[in-house]
């Protein structure tokens, strides 16, 4: 059985990994919208804005799932 503590250090890991994939995404969309990059640049930017945005939601439900988990141990 994970320990509470664990629960606590991967939630704090996954909110970290969240909030990265978040800028990430979020610098990856400025490219593709900005009108003097290269069409090269633009298109790549989105597609990894496309990615960073399921790395989001991804990271998002982790921490999610381990902060109940946190709150299920802090009952016991």
């Amino acid at each position: 059985m994970v320990d509470a503590g664990d629960n606590v250090d991967a939630y704090k890991s996954e909110t970290k990994l969240e909030a990265a994939a978040k800028a990430s995404k979020e610098a990856n969309m400025a490219i593709a919208e900005d009108s003097t990059a290269s069409i090269t640049d633009r298109a790549s930017a989105a597609i990894s804005a496309v990615g960073d945005k399921i790395q989001e939601s991804t990271h998002g439900a982790k921490t999610d799932a381990h902060q109940e988990v946190v709150e299920e141990q802090s009952k016991i």
